[in-house]
């Protein structure tokens, strides 16, 4: 085999292992996420989701649900926060 050819599919292997950390990096954080808000509801676990950087349909992939019930879920706690928020600015 050709030295060049051994140098691209060496690449090719370092980027599939890279992928496979990565996507194994990822499987953590959501664990990490998921068990430090175990005591909140399913609806603001999606919320912290989405502030974490986790888009709705990824979040919908982790819980099985449709994206479009997650992304009610997180506009539902981010209303009800602006709320309480504005109650607590009120004199």
């Amino acid at each position: 085999m050709a030295k060049g050819k051994a140098t691209e599919l060496q690449a090719s292997a370092d980027v599939e292992a890279l992928r496979r950390i990565a996507s194994e990096l990822g499987r953590v954080a959501r664990a990490i996420l998921l068990s430090a808000t175990k005591d909140a509801t399913e609806s603001e676990q999606a919320f912290y989701l989405n502030l974490a950087g986790f888009a709705p349909v990824e979040i919908a992939a982790m819980y099985g649900e449709p994206t479009n019930v997650i992304g009610a879920r997180i506009s539902n706690v981010r209303k009800a926060k602006e709320k309480a928020a504005k109650r607590q600015r009120q004199p």
